[in-house]
């Protein structure tokens, strides 16, 4: 699922993260009913927190890509009950060319626009390459659909 994450291009729009769980992106779907449709089968339940999120951005070393028609809320968004919608950071990193991209805790990082997302994703990126210079980092960038307690 990660790589679909970090593809760059606008789809998917919609993923699901899991707070507290083995596999921290069971999902991505084009659509919120996408999202819902198998979901309990999908994403394990358990002593966690399911957040739905769309797709906004994507920042690498060289690159930042910014997907405006996902930073659109939509009837379909506006129906859940998070009524901020903050942005999120997910900071991944691939440890060498051969290794799977991963995050982790303490790579999750809120904020209150796009800009202020986009800004910290670049700065983030910068320290990140310059302790580890040998590593990949890159920076998804999400806006808040809806958050539940998924147990």
């Amino acid at each position: 699922m990660i790589e679909k994450l970090l593809k760059d291009q606008a789809a998917p729009a919609y993923f699901v993260y899991l707070t507290n769980g083995a596999n921290p992106f069971p999902k991505v779907a084009q659509t919120i009913p996408e999202i819902f449709h198998n979901l309990r089968e999908e994403a394990p339940m358990g002593y966690t927190a399911l957040w739905l999120l769309k797709r906004i951005g994507l920042a690498t070393e060289n690159q930042q890509s910014y997907f405006s028609e996902n930073d659109v809320l939509t009837s379909e968004d506006t129906k859940h009950p998070n009524e901020q919608h903050p942005y999120i950071t997910f900071r991944f990193v691939q440890i060498n060319g051969t290794s799977p991209m991963y995050t982790s805790q303490g790579a999750v990082a809120n904020h209150s626009s796009y800009e202020e997302a986009a800004s910290y994703a670049a700065e983030e990126l910068k320290k990140s390459k310059e302790r580890y210079p040998e590593r990949d980092f890159q920076i998804l960038i999400a806006r808040l659909i809806e958050q539940m307690n998924w147990h």
